[in-house]
């Protein structure tokens, strides 16, 4: 068994009085070869000076279940745990397939904006989700498809039943 956590801290300025700052901290615990345990937690306060620079929710950014940009704001802070498995497929000697059962939580806090924000109140947006990860053997090592299918749990106001999200990492 192998535990591997990092934590970092960063602050980017932007023009004039806009600034981000963000807390991340992540942790993993691999119980074999195949099965994984991830968790990650994050804080994160921006001052912008307009819609472009607010943080966001949905989508990949803090509850997967959600649309991406679904609520804007000023700071937020969320949870994911995840279940990974990474298979001994192999099809054609050419694709590696794995897969991730997860859980996301995240609050957006809005004192900035004079918006609507989807009727969001600054409840909690929690989602569940399921994901297939998919990994070529010939090209760079680190390039990962993501498919995730994720449904919001909770208040979901004008967000679909469920989420399909497409993305490329460079890691499971």
């Amino acid at each position: 068994m192998l535990s591997i956590g990092n934590v970092s801290l960063s602050n980017t300025e932007h023009r004039g009085d806009n600034y981000q700052s963000l807390f991340f901290a992540e942790y993993r615990f691999l119980f074999d070869s195949h099965q994984r345990f991830y968790s990650r937690t994050f804080y994160q306060k921006a001052k912008p000076t307009n819609l472009h620079h607010a943080l966001t929710l949905g989508g990949v950014n803090g509850s997967r279940g959600y649309p991406a940009n679904y609520v804007l704001g000023d700071e937020a802070r969320g949870a994911s745990i995840e279940y990974r498995y990474h298979s001994d497929l192999h099809f054609f000697n050419i694709i590696r397939l794995g897969c991730a059962i997860y859980l996301d939580a995240a609050v957006l806090d809005n004192d900035t904006f004079p918006i609507d924000n989807n009727g969001y109140a600054g409840e909690v947006l929690s989602s569940i989700g399921v994901g297939l990860r998919i990994a070529s053997s010939k090209t760079h090592v680190g390039n990962v498809v993501h498919i995730d299918i994720a449904k919001p749990v909770g208040s979901a106001k004008n967000a679909d039943s469920y989420q399909l999200l497409l993305r490329a990492e460079n890691r499971f």
